[in-house]
């Protein structure tokens, strides 16, 4: 495991110490949100998913990989030409 992928599970440990119990779910889509906007890689995900049973279903929702929908792609095209 990478010294960010090290710390940033430590950091998730000692942190729901201090949340309740009830608002560590919330507080861990939070987290893993801010991760997947900070650009973390999916070996950061599955350390802490290995650490937490919290983080265990957002770490792996975070690495799936959203559909790709070229048809958007071709109906941008369309309504271009059409205004243009």
């Amino acid at each position: 495991m990478s010294n960010e992928a090290d710390f940033l599970v430590e950091s998730w440990k000692v942190l729901q110490e201090y949340i309740p119990e009830k608002d560590r779910l919330k507080a861990g889509e939070q987290w893993v949100k801010i991760l997947q906007d900070l650009g973390a890689g999916e070996e950061v995900f599955d350390a802490l998913s290995e650490a937490d049973d919290i983080l265990e279903d957002l770490c792996r929702e975070a690495t799936e990989e959203e559909p790709f929908y070229e048809d958007d792609d071709e109906e941008d095209d369309e309504l271009n030409e059409y205004y243009d």
